[in-house]
């Protein structure tokens, strides 16, 4: 085997250990290239594993943002882009992208929006949950006075800290 090709099949075997622990699959990990030297796998085989295992990651993935998408609760989807600004220009376009990020979600900070009722409190918040699903995160979207049934129903049944969860 060339060099080329040596490096080529390292690359692969790289690859599919990086995929093995992203799919938390120790004992394949553990064994693979020792299988692999005793079977003589060549380059072929290697590429249909990996692409398995990528397919798997895929799977997965599309899985858990339809259950994030459901679990969420959202009422309709919004879209930022949908968003017309102009009608309200003491809010700061800027900020909402920057919200949109999902950085706060990281840093474990709370966004709040205030304000009268039609000024697209509602559209922003949707927009910005729909975001965060797609980055993977989990979201929940609830009115205040939904929220405040939910404790008082939740406190009654003794069983407020699940709810918060």
């Amino acid at each position: 085997m060339s060099n080329a090709a040596g490096e080529a099949m390292e690359d692969l075997a790289a690859r599919i250990d990086a995929l093995m622990r992203a799919l938390h699959l120790p004992g394949a990990l553990a064994r693979h290239r020792e299988l692999r030297a005793e079977l003589g796998a060549g380059e072929e085989a290697m590429r249909l594993l990996t692409g398995i295992l990528e397919a798997e990651i895929s799977s997965r993935e599309q899985h858990r943002y339809e259950k994030n998408l459901r679990d969420a609760r959202f009422p309709v989807v919004k879209e930022l882009a949908g968003f017309d600004f102009s009608v309200i220009p003491s809010l700061s376009r800027v900020k909402v992208e920057e919200l949109a990020k999902a950085q706060f979600i990281a840093a474990h900070e709370t966004a709040l929006l205030v304000g009268n009722p039609g000024t697209g409190k509602s559209h922003i918040l949707l927009a910005l949950g729909f975001e965060a699903v797609r980055q993977g995160y989990r979201v929940r979207f609830v009115t205040a006075a939904t929220l405040v049934n939910e404790l008082l129903l939740a406190r009654q049944e003794l069983r407020v800290p699940k709810l918060l969860k």
